[in-house]
């Protein structure tokens, strides 16, 4: 028999809404940084792809809850503050954010893989189903493991490009097809999925995204 679609345990309320804003803002800004580092480098200037580097580096703080975004955003910047004056000798370090979000990403999923966490993908599937039955729940703790094999792949990758590729290659891959390969690995999941467990109803792609978005910075507790 199929199962419902219940709605997220709590409804999206102002501060949810802040972080999604946060989220796309974040995202938008950080889209943009390879064009600005392959600009700045095609044009001779060092010191504008470090600016760049720092612009990208606040925008992955943007979903950070208030109170740490200065500590952290000062954390991330101070070090090529300190460089901004040799950029010759940083001009590496504009490879290095893209490297950074994906192996952080990998870390975060990877955690809640340990004993007595709850994996990542499984809180996302409870808040899309309320509950979470024994098949889905054994399903999610291995998808929530090939994200973490995604995210190191795509760190190991960026890394490649910028070692043994031009910028503007480097560039192509972080600005698009790194959001494209998320975005197939997304899309192909949910079709898996649907064919894999076809006994139950399954939420719309969207419709995940928006979950993810809300319970991003929130994660239900295990029950």
């Amino acid at each position: 028999m199929s199962r419902a679609i219940t709605p997220p345990e709590r409804p999206v309320g102002a501060g949810a809404s802040i972080t999604a804003t946060s989220l796309r803002w974040s995202v938008a800004l950080y889209s943009l940084y390879p064009v600005a580092v392959c600009t700045a480098l095609a044009a001779g200037h060092p010191r504008l792809a470090l600016a760049a580097t720092l612009l990208a580096l606040a925008a992955v703080c943007l979903p950070v809850p208030h109170w740490r975004r200065l500590g952290y955003a000062a954390l991330v910047a101070t070090p090529l503050l300190l460089v901004a004056g040799i950029a010759e000798f940083a001009q590496p370090l504009v490879f290095l954010p893209p490297v950074a979000l994906n192996l952080g990403l990998a870390v975060l999923f990877g955690r809640s893989l340990r004993a007595g966490r709850e994996p990542l993908i499984s809180t996302f599937a409870r808040a899309e189903r309320g509950t979470l039955e024994p098949d889905l729940a054994r399903y999610t703790r291995r998808l929530t493991a090939v994200w973490v094999a995604f995210f190191v792949g795509a760190a190991l990758l960026s890394t490649g490009l910028a070692i043994a590729a031009s910028p503007a290659v480097w560039g192509w891959f972080v600005a698009i097809g790194n959001h494209l390969a998320v975005a197939a690995l997304f899309i192909g999941e949910y079709g898996f999925r649907r064919w894999r467990f076809p006994q139950y109803r399954h939420a719309s792609p969207i419709t995940l995204a928006r979950i993810v978005a809300v319970r991003w910075r929130r994660p239900v507790s295990k029950q």
